[in-house]
């Protein structure tokens, strides 16, 4: 399964598009099955950030990318994988879902979040409201367990790196959890796409599909 993470950022801000390939972890012949088996592998294969590009633009780039997948495994003889896509719906990208409902991009399944400050993930109106410390959870756990790969192709790769290395929990004033870039110069764009990607993978389960409940719209 390929898991896409769409960050978008304002103005001023990056705006970020990962590529996770999650695939269930290799069996060893004759070993007992563990529930840990049962966990994805994650290898980020493509990552691009850029500010200042128009939101039509970004949408044409995640279709690049979105059709390379396809003529990439075409070449190599590998079968069709799923293909969802992810994207923060948060703000700003309420409207950016209109342009890419509007694009039909070729994917299995669209699926539109919103980022909250809360403690369940909620679901309805074709988006999924997931809390902000879930995301993080999700790829810290993931990549605590050594199921998290980033390919040293990308040109990207020790920026990911240093932004999973720099996010932190903060604590405010009222005792509420955030999690940001540990410093106010530093970017978290990358890491929070990735995190989009991630959280998909493993809410879906990919090895077993049916056990997991669909918190997401298929608008194809």
């Amino acid at each position: 399964m390929y898991l896409l993470g769409l960050d978008l950022g304002q103005a001023a801000d990056f705006s970020a598009l990962v590529l996770d390939q999650a695939l269930p972890a290799p069996r060893v012949l004759g070993a007992p099955r563990r529930p840990a088996d049962d966990r994805p592998l994650h290898t980020i294969l493509h990552a691009e950030r850029y500010r200042g590009v128009p939101y039509p633009e970004v949408v044409r780039r995640a279709r690049r990318l979105i059709e390379a997948i396809a003529v990439q495994d075409e070449r190599a003889g590998r079968l069709r994988q799923d293909v969802v896509l992810v994207v923060d719906a948060t703000g700003v990208g309420r409207a950016v879902l209109d342009l890419l409902i509007a694009a039909d991009l070729p994917v299995d399944r669209l699926v539109a979040m919103n980022i909250t400050g809360g403690q369940a993930v909620t679901w309805g109106d074709g988006f999924v409201g997931v809390p902000k410390k879930d995301l993080v959870f999700s790829i810290s756990r993931v990549a605590q367990e050594g199921r998290l790969r980033i390919s040293s192709r990308l040109s990207l790769a020790k920026v990911l790196v240093a932004e999973l290395r720099a996010f932190r929990v903060k604590v405010t004033a009222s005792g509420a959890d955030t999690f940001e870039a540990a410093r106010e110069r530093d970017h978290d764009d990358l890491v929070l796409a990735t995190s989009l990607a991630v959280w998909g993978a493993e809410r879906w389960a990919v090895t077993q599909p049916e056990r997991c409940g669909v918190v997401a719209v298929n608008w194809r």
